[in-house]
């Protein structure tokens, strides 16, 4: 994200040493690591500095970089004691310590009391040399995994004392460290908070931290109390929570209260992230609008990974009922909280049937914004990675790239240890490798047409009016019409070729260029390269759209066609100026008919929209408002490719909403009348127009 994180494990590492273990001036903590980039530039900040222990806190995106910096350390100090800990190190490999000769050892789980006890062992030798050989040392320290002898396969020590009790905060027993490395970072800094250690379900795709299925432990409030009062004071812009199930218990409600009131009275934090609970929709809700009302936050995360209830069987998640998640979504969506969904695509037990299923359930339910779909990633450590289950499943792998972000990525080669790769789940005994390919293909139209608002706006009408499930709709729009009808056609058929070459090719990126650009200097990912692909092709889309609908529904060909027209018309384009406006004629009251339904929020029958032959409707816009964020429709440029490129960045990148890509700020003219230009005086104001979230 560009932001730096405080180095947290250091100060709880340091912060346990000194207040739970002997402490004193025997052990010297150099300041930490704590940005990404070339090893050997990382290390030159300590010179010839003797390193006598080295802790690695390794996760997905830090792993290779890790292992480079543990070979220059090893390299320069052989006798230097590398412990590896964190969720990525792959301990039940039994090979591990002959693919990572330099690293001495693991550690399991919190890493707290390990850790002590092993500085604990290295004092008491009382001499560096040797000091990686010398294994017998730590063989009493529960926790660790240490090469066995002689190459055998390695040897466990023990299950890992963890921790009970946490009542000292390690940001401020190290604020000295934590408050001068803030005034050299720039105006934002991420701190990493936690308030609970632990996670009572057993997804298995997850590993956090390797303490699923593991009974709540509670830190001390007045220490969060303190810690919170802190971020304020030290202008900490961002707390990223650590804690899997934020409001699973009562008193969080409280402790967000404590940072609603930090950010009142000191202006900081001003952003608050956050895992969901899974099964405490009051409590959800609550800490949503706190969030929201609050400014905290933009959105509500609803984690949902899939809606079908046997493929969560199969990964053994436990979310609520379908009937209280409806319930929360629609109470957010009564307040006006944006909402994003995640899903995961590839999980076991998943068809491509029942991906499909997945959106459009969503769609059903009432959530027309953003799905934010994530590639299942297998972690090393996760239920899902033990040999039984991938057996069960016979689950293939792929190392990829993947980047979430915002939908664009620099023109460039990927840097293989700054930008690591996940482990990606492409074939299990339910989906081929060729169904994944049109999985992602699936995902990348319905984020195009439904959440860009391509076709959102009638697939409501068909769903409202006539009953036609999103799931019948979208299956005939995509594979009838999308697939198959130009110039779409060519445009499916690209997105089919490139998560073909992206499984093929080792070092692909989920992201396209646009080849109308050639100058633009980004990728943007598949849904994103559809909209703009179906933008630049309006006319010939829209048409070939027309001509499918009216076909396939000729009852209704009559509002169809007035509908694809409007819908067409009400696309944020490359070509709006926002200083003249925008005038189209409609032949039906479509605007009120979308009121409703938005009122609505749910399907229910509702009849035909007004027939108002000649109707005029003038456009308005000169922002879009989204997510708690307004931003200028303005892309003036003196070439075209620049202003497309300008209108990318304002309306293509980031959440997928009706409220960026189609207008919202229509007046009715008189009928016949088409008028350019500033409105006269007296002419009504603009009225918002909510057509669906």
């Amino acid at each position: 994200m560009g932001i730096p994180y405080l180095p947290v494990m250091w100060g709880i590492l340091k912060t346990s040493w000194e207040r739970l273990g002997p402490g004193g001036e025997d052990v010297h903590w150099l300041p930490p690591i704590h940005r990404m980039g070339d090893a050997t530039s990382l290390l030159s900040a300590y010179g010839d500095t003797p390193i006598h222990v080295l802790g690695l806190s390794c996760y997905t995106w830090n792993w290779r970089l890790q292992l480079h910096i543990a070979q220059q350390v090893k390299s320069r100090h052989p006798d230097c004691l590398i412990v590896a800990g964190g969720p990525e190190p792959d301990y039940k490999d039994p090979a591990f310590f002959a693919k990572y000769p330099y690293i001495d050892m693991i550690a399991v789980k919190d890493g707290e009391i390990t850790f002590n006890r092993i500085l604990e062992r290295v004092l008491a030798r009382g001499d560096a040399r040797g000091l990686p050989q010398d294994g017998a040392l730590f063989l009493d320290v529960p926790g660790l995994y240490l090469p066995g002898p002689d190459g055998s396969a390695h040897i466990c020590t023990g299950p890992a004392e963890v921790p009970s009790g946490f009542e000292h905060s390690s940001y401020i027993a190290q604020s000295a460290y934590y408050e001068e490395l803030r005034r050299t970072l720039s105006s934002n800094v991420i701190a990493v908070w936690e308030t609970n250690r632990g996670c009572p379900y057993k997804c298995s795709f997850c590993d956090w931290g390797s303490a699923t299925m593991s009974k709540l432990r509670l830190f001390d409030m007045a220490r969060l109390e303190a810690e919170i009062e802190w971020f304020g004071r030290t202008k900490i812009g961002f707390i990223m929570l650590a804690d899997a199930n934020f409001g699973i218990l009562p008193r969080d409600l409280a402790l967000l209260d404590r940072v609603v009131a930090a950010n009142q009275t000191f202006g900081y934090p001003t952003y608050f992230s956050y895992n969901t609970a899974k099964n405490n929709p009051e409590r959800t809700v609550a800490i949503a609008k706190k969030l929201i009302g609050s400014g905290l936050s933009s959105a509500h995360v609803l984690s949902i990974q899939h809606t079908n209830q046997d493929v969560l069987a199969a990964t053994e998640r436990a979310n609520i009922s379908t009937q209280k998640q409806i319930k929360v979504v629609r109470e957010l969506m009564e307040d006006d909280v944006p909402i994003y969904v995640q899903l995961i695509m590839g999980m076991p037990g998943d068809k491509y049937e029942t991906w499909k299923s997945c959106f459009t359930d969503l769609m059903e339910w009432g959530i027309h914004a953003h799905y934010w779909v994530f590639p299942y990633n297998l972690l090393p450590n996760a239920p899902a990675a033990e040999a039984q289950y991938r057996e069960r499943w016979k689950i293939q792998t792929l190392d990829r790239y993947v980047l979430l972000n915002h939908g664009l990525r620099m023109l460039g080669p990927m840097d293989p240890v700054l930008e690591a790769k996940s482990r990606l789940i492409v074939e299990t005994s339910t989906f081929s490798r060729a169904d994944w390919v049109k999985m992602s293909a699936y995902a990348a139209c319905i984020k195009a047409l439904h959440n860009c608002a391509v076709t959102q706006s009638i697939a409501v009408y068909m769903r409202f009016t006539h009953d036609v499930p999103y799931a019948q709709f979208y299956e005939d729009l995509i594979e009838g019409f999308f697939a198959n009808a130009e110039p779409s056609r060519g445009f499916y058929q690209a997105v089919l070729a490139h998560h073909q070459r992206y499984l093929d090719e080792e070092d692909a990126i989920d992201f396209m260029a646009i080849p109308q650009l050639p100058g633009f200097p980004y990728h943007i990912d598949p849904c994103r390269w559809l909209f703009v692909q179906i933008c630049f092709a309006i006319d010939a889309f829209f048409e070939a759209l027309r001509e499918h609908l009216v076909r396939r529904y000729p009852a209704v060909a009559a509002s169809l066609e007035s509908l694809v027209a409007y819908q067409k018309n009400l696309i944020v384009l490359p070509s709006y100026d926002r200083q003249r406006g925008k005038v189209f004629v409609t032949d039906h009251d479509w605007p009120a008919y979308f009121a409703e339904t938005q009122r609505r929020l749910v399907p229910a029958q509702l009849p035909e929209p007004a027939s108002t032959p000649g109707a005029v409707i003038a456009v308005g816009d000169q922002t879009w408002s989204d997510e708690r964020m307004t931003r200028p429709l303005d892309w003036t440029a003196s070439s075209e490719e620049e202003r497309w490129s300008r209108w990318i960045h304002a309306t293509v990148t980031g959440r997928n909403s009706i409220r960026k890509n189609n207008f919202q700020e229509l007046r009715r003219l008189s009928s016949g009348a088409i008028t350019t230009g500033p409105a006269a005086p007296g002419t009504p104001s603009p009225r918002r127009l909510p057509i669906t979230r």
